[in-house]
């Protein structure tokens, strides 16, 4: 009797061993998306939502990364990004413009930014508006991250969306 048990046992373990191999290949070859699915009402739905974890990251530099905050940057003519600074980021950087408006708001530490030559030092909760063509750059000169909220407002229409 003793035999024959150690038997079934070692056959049920090499069975119950096959079945989670063969189960983990099968898992293997199956997209994230099918844990996650969704229908396409709720897909149709959710392409106006990006969920926080979907952002999409749109830059990541030693200094920063720039999520996205609308579902095609490209497609918008206003573009909300999260810039995550990096302690002493924007150091020894040039003056830069653009050709669009551009908000901040400062979600945690303390931001620097400089626009033609002015310096503005912004706390959590303080904005700032930096209109189209204007020479500024911002940094962090904290030993700590700072969090921004920045909207940019394209002043020409994405030519995808031009026609309505």
């Amino acid at each position: 009797m003793g035999r024959l048990s150690k038997a079934v046992f070692f056959h049920l373990y090499n069975s119950a061993h096959w079945c989670k191999v063969k189960m983990l290949r099968q898992l293997s070859e199956l997209s994230v998306g099918f844990f996650f699915g969704k229908d396409p009402e709720e897909e149709k739905r959710d392409s106006f939502v990006v969920r926080g974890y979907e952002r999409n990251c749109l830059r990541v530099t030693p200094e920063f990364v720039c999520y996205a905050l609308c579902p095609d940057p490209k497609k918008s003519a206003i573009f909300p990004e999260i810039y995550e600074l990096r302690p002493g980021a924007g150091k020894g950087k040039e003056f830069f413009q653009n050709k669009q408006e551009e908000y901040l708001y400062v979600i945690e530490g303390v931001l620097h930014v400089w626009i033609d030559e002015q310096e503005y030092t912004l706390y959590p909760g303080d904005s700032m508006w930096i209109p189209s063509n204007c020479k500024h750059k911002w940094q962090n000169n904290t030993s700590q991250m700072v969090k921004i909220f920045s909207v940019g407002i394209r002043l020409e229409h994405p030519p995808e969306q031009a026609d309505g």
